[in-house]
């Protein structure tokens, strides 16, 4: 099991390099594009495990040495037994001391620590739901027919799966705050940025010695922002105003739900700086630029990562 773990997160770091070159030698900035590119590889990476095969590198066993069982049974099987010494009685051969197993020792820690991450997503997420049930429903017109819900617990609007929370004092934003904030998450709704998100802190659980597996995680919680901030600048039309909210939610942010929240203390620097660099709102991802991107997955990088594993 170990072995097909580590062959499938080593496949997945060729494969995501390979992407990665290429985003960078065609000059890609459009997060739809990069978005699109990065869940491809998500969902290569998950489904790794169950198309690598048979591991095509060994992991070592650290099996116990046998060399003292096979010298004891040669003794008993002798003619007479050369254990036995009429003179100075039984001779015992010298057994070397049992040494780690390193694979059981191996697959052990990683269990775990995969084990503590799969447990504390978990935990996250049922108490996030938790705190949904307890907020608020927030009925009018401008929900444009989501599940809206308040609540005292958060300080920045967020979304989990497909309900959208919102602080206490929303009613004191003024109406281009709240197009701006309903924009922004109805479009992680939309898009279902909370699941891709959930799979890939599922990724990270289990690849979590594979330093792309936390990468990635960051990427796409990053593109997912960036994204609904081009529909939210696209709702207000005035890029400064956008960017004075996000710092404004930013500064009140404490602790993120298991969700998306609108102004991730992690994500507001590069985000507002992006705004503000950005001449044009990029543009969605239409169906022959997905066509483009599945193809170009789909054949150069497969063939580039079993060449480099051989």
């Amino acid at each position: 099991m170990l072995a097909i773990i580590v062959e499938a997160a080593v496949r997945s770091l060729v494969f995501a390099a390979t992407i990665w070159l290429a985003l960078k030698a065609f000059r890609v900035t459009n997060p739809h594009i990069e978005m699109a590119a990065w869940r491809l590889v998500l969902f290569g990476s998950l489904a790794m495990p169950f198309l690598g095969g048979l591991p095509s590198f060994p992991v070592p066993t650290g099996t116990l040495p046998s060399e003292g069982v096979r010298e004891l049974h040669s003794m008993l099987s002798a003619d007479p037994p050369l254990l036995l010494s009429p003179s100075a009685g039984p001779v015992w051969p010298e057994l070397q001391a049992p040494a780690v197993d390193w694979r059981k020792l191996g697959l052990a820690i990683y269990l775990l620590v995969a084990a503590f991450l799969i447990l504390r997503l978990l935990i996250g997420i049922i108490l996030t739901a938790r705190l949904c049930c307890s907020a608020t429903p927030v009925r009018e017109s401008w929900t444009l027919g989501h599940e809206v819900r308040a609540s005292a617990s958060i300080r920045a609007p967020a979304s989990f799966a497909t309900t959208i929370l919102l602080p206490l004092d929303y009613p004191s934003w003024d109406g281009t705050q709240r197009d701006a904030v309903m924009a922004h998450e109805s479009w992680h709704v939309r898009q279902g940025d909370f699941y891709v998100l959930l799979l890939t802190a599922m990724n990270r659980g289990v690849f979590w010695f594979s330093p792309l597996a936390w990468w990635l995680h960051g990427r796409i919680r990053y593109l997912a922002e960036a994204r609904s901030d081009a529909a939210a600048m696209r709702q207000i039309d005035d890029r400064v105003r956008y960017a004075e909210i996000l710092l404004r939610f930013g500064a009140a942010t404490s602790a993120e739900p298991v969700g998306l929240a609108m102004a991730g203390t992690m994500t507001v620097p590069w985000r507002v700086e992006r705004i503000l660099a950005e001449a044009v709102l990029p543009k969605a991802m239409t169906w022959k630029i997905w066509v483009l991107l599945i193809a170009g997955m789909l054949l150069v990088p497969a063939r580039t990562s079993r060449s480099a594993l051989r």
